[in-house]
């Protein structure tokens, strides 16, 4: 494992074992109990194998904390219930739809991390402090003192999309991008070329309202109804019922619900493609959401990745108008960045103490940025300001100018940029004025 960016002493392991391409948080434990079993059976290999980790007199002294201890500090965890925590986020992220990328952007990432490394950028100090086992909980300052291998930003790059690992990322063929071709035709030959020929007819008479023609291609092709994207953010929804549904937006007070009828009565499950529909963002309309719940959307849906889309409305579509159509309708936890992202001042105030500082419960109960395809985690073992700022960062995507005005009047700091740009820069980057001029207002540095 070669070294790429030298530093200093840093306490951190130098040669941790790297993590299986599929990390499985049960099969560590049945291992640390076959382990234990080994060092009672008198395996001395394995009890001196302990012994680095935590003195023990004898093999019969041993207990199974001591093998998950040896187990973790072997991939570079400082204990076991860091190991255990970076499972628990790791299946999570796994329940969520990963990125593929081009080979070209895939080795753009690995290189924009270890470049970021070598500078202290806080873009590949946190992804290391994430996902990387022998930099996981450690602070900034001994992250960049360490030395940083290929394999590390990999491991990073691949996390960041919602991969396990490097050896499981998904290359996609650097094809051209289907709204970005000029022609009708051209357009045609794409979806001929990549889905097939009956596909791209079904397409055709969905968009021309031609039901005889659809109805003969799915008599003999019925498997055009399964099809599902691959550069498309609504990959996991089948296409011809989101084109249908589509039709039906674009087209309000017409008949051209006869489509998406047409296709439910052949097989397709209307339900869950409006629920998949939901999974928009950014600065998504709030008559595209209201029109999706009226249509029967589920306001209370749950992601496979245990998020509800109201929670993944409030981190990605930074539409506060889409949320609250949600919001009206659904039911929705108590959480500090979910109260922050609703403007909901009186309960984000009850998980800080009388000087601001941010409860147990608001450090139990985190936003995770990863899980609505947001580039960049929430570091474990954060400080208070970090939590505080993943509650602001949020109240300002939402445009809550209340929320934020009561973190402002408890002490946070305006211009506080731990991801390496404030939230003023975030607005005025995504030209969301209402926000930037509200912050310029109240002191923060242009």
């Amino acid at each position: 494992m070669s070294s790429i960016h030298a530093g200093g002493a840093s306490g951190i392991p130098e040669n941790a074992v790297p993590l299986p391409p599929r990390p499985n948080l049960e099969f560590e434990r049945k291992r640390a109990r076959q382990i234990l079993r080994a060092v009672h059976g008198r395996d001395d290999e394995m009890l001196a194998r302990v012994r680095r980790y935590r003195n023990a007199r004898d093999a019969s002294s041993v207990k199974l904390s001591d093998v998950q201890l040896m187990i973790a500090r072997d991939y570079g965890f400082k204990s076991w219930p860091k190991l255990v925590s970076y499972h628990e986020t790791l299946a999570r992220h796994e329940r969520s739809v990963p990125k593929a990328h081009t080979r070209q952007m895939w080795d753009h990432h690995v290189r924009m991390i270890i470049h970021g490394h070598a500078r202290g950028l806080a873009s590949a100090i946190i992804p290391l402090a994430t996902f990387v086992p022998r930099f996981y909980g450690r602070s900034d300052e001994e992250i960049r003192n360490a030395r940083l291998t290929e394999a590390d930003a990999r491991l990073a790059a691949a996390r960041l999309e919602r991969f396990p690992g490097w050896d499981a990322i998904v290359v996609q063929p650097d094809e051209p991008i289907e709204q970005n071709i000029p022609t009708v035709a051209q357009r045609r030959k794409l979806r001929e070329t990549r889905l097939g020929i009956p596909f791209a007819d079904a397409w055709d008479a969905i968009h021309g309202k031609d039901l005889e023609t659809l109805s003969h291609v799915i008599d003999e092709h019925p498997e055009v109804l399964a099809i599902r994207g691959q550069d498309n953010p609504h990959s996991s929804v089948p296409l011809l019922m989101r084109a249908a549904l589509q039709l039906e937006l674009d087209n309000p007070g017409s008949d051209v619900r006869v489509v998406s009828d047409f296709l439910v009565s052949r097989g397709a499950d209307l339900d869950d493609a409006l629920n998949q529909m939901m999974l928009t963002g950014i600065k998504v309309r709030p008559e595209y959401i209201r029109f999706l719940l009226d249509r029967g959307a589920d306001p209370n849906w749950i992601l496979p990745n245990g998020l509800s889309i109201l929670e993944w409305g409030i981190l990605r579509y930074w539409s506060p108008g889409a949320v609250d159509v949600i919001a009206e309708k659904a039911k929705r936890r108590s959480a500090f960045w979910i109260a922050a992202g609703l403007g909901d001042v009186d309960e984000m105030l009850r998980y800080l103490s009388s000087d601001g500082k941010p409860s147990d419960a608001a450090r139990r109960d985190r936003p995770d940025f990863i899980l609505a395809r947001f580039p960049m985690p929430c570091r474990p073992d954060a400080e208070d300001l970090e939590i505080l700022w993943e509650a602001f960062c949020i109240a300002g995507f939402n445009q809550r100018l209340d929320a934020i005005d009561a973190l402002l009047d408890r002490g946070f700091p305006i211009d506080y940029a731990p991801w390496g740009s404030t939230l003023l820069k975030w607005a005025e980057g995504n030209h969301v004025t209402v926000l930037a001029e509200h912050l310029l207002m109240r002191g923060a540095k242009a």
